[in-house]
């Protein structure tokens, strides 16, 4: 599915000239004229970019969130418009957001569309745009538009008691489009929301983490400060995930500088217990984010974490002239749940042919 985007609006133009060329700002404040049609949205961006000869950095999470993630095609039509309402146009018609830096434009999913945790549906998409393009003090449009869809999950108490905590929380005198005024309301109570189909769900904030940490990624960090992991973690998950007093103090160096974690296909939650279980931590969900914690489980740290992150295998590769070899040790922590549990029924089998091959022996008789 693609959309169209037409803008001609009046333009405005600064005379002023710098002898170090245009700023990003004075870019997004440039004319622009420009036709893209049935374009998938990394190229349509692309030649947005290059027509306007700015920078554009689309993040991935933002191509994953489309419903046809970098198939997800628009057109677009640009007269006598500035860069920045061509931005503003695309972002806002695929609940996305742009930011500006020195020497960049950095396109990101909007926060309530990176709360999905998936490919968003149109109707997703439609409902998001609907939020933003709708003002918070037309009471006849906040009633169709937000109050009609809204679903309280996992918060004790009936709709209306619920629905009047949401709206007495926000400025009676707030301006401004719907969805920031429903991020105003939740911040309040500890809450945030997203949409789902044509409804908006209402959660608590950490109910939506633990939903968060269930996102399916892939990662391969070899040898890296834990701390560099963590920080890639918490951009995948839009949540922080971070390690404090005494967890980060006694932590191991060799876990501390040098973690590897490589993995295709598995949530973050399992990702961060592979981390967890090879440094002998745990992880707690507090208010927005993910904290990780000193293990209370009994025993002893170092051999805790010998019992834990246990050779599970290896790996012999011949090196190139063949005088020698290199042994490669496989660890626990290296595999996923799922190979794990796979290892331990291969390994279970493996016991009981050898049982039966056992029984065939014949000891020696006593003398």
């Amino acid at each position: 599915m693609q959309r169209m985007i037409l803008l001609m609006l009046p333009l405005f133009l600064s005379t002023d000239v710098h002898a170090t060329g245009p700023t990003v700002a004075e870019r997004l404040d440039a004319g622009l004229t420009i036709r893209l049609e049935d374009l998938p949205i990394a190229d349509a961006f692309n030649q947005l970019a290059n027509s306007a000869e700015i920078k554009i950095n689309v993040a991935q999470d933002a191509i994953s969130a489309l419903p046809y993630g970098d198939r997800t095609k628009i057109t677009m039509v640009l007269d006598d418009a500035t860069v920045r309402m061509g931005l503003d146009a695309v972002c806002n018609q695929l609940a996305l957001t742009f930011e500006a830096s020195a020497d960049s434009v950095t396109v990101k999913p909007a926060p309530a569309l990176a709360r999905i945790g998936r490919a968003a549906t149109w109707d997703e998409i439609d409902t998001l745009t609907q939020l933003h393009a709708t003002d918070w003090s037309n009471a006849d449009q906040v009633k169709q538009v937000l109050s009609d869809r809204l679903r309280f999950s996992g918060i004790e108490g009936d709709f209306d008691t619920n629905w009047k905590k949401l709206k007495n929380a926000i400025n009676p005198q707030r301006e401004g489009p719907i969805d920031a005024a429903l991020t105003e309301g939740c911040n309040a109570s500890e809450w945030t929301w997203y949409p789902e189909g044509n409804q908006i769900v209402v959660l608590p904030l950490e109910d939506q983490v633990a939903r968060q940490l269930e996102r399916v990624i892939s990662i391969k960090q070899y040898g890296a400060p834990l701390a560099n992991i963590l920080q890639e973690l918490s951009r995948l998950a839009h949540v922080p995930i971070e390690m404090k007093g005494s967890a980060a103090t006694t932590l191991p160096l060799e876990i501390k500088d040098s973690f590897t974690l490589v993995a295709d296909g598995i949530s973050i939650r399992e990702a961060i217990a592979q981390i967890t279980m090879a440094a002998d931590l745990d992880h707690v969900i507090r208010d927005d984010k993910v904290i990780l914690v000193r293990s209370d489980r009994v025993g002893p740290p170092s051999r805790r974490r010998r019992g834990n992150n246990a050779i599970v295998g290896a790996i012999r590769v011949e090196s190139q002239d063949g005088g020698f070899t290199y042994d490669w040790f496989i660890r626990e922590s290296d595999l996923t749940p799922e190979e794990n549990a796979k290892r331990e029924l291969q390994v279970q089998e493996a016991i009981k042919a050898m049982k039966k091959d056992l029984e065939k022996v014949a000891l020696p008789e006593d003398d």
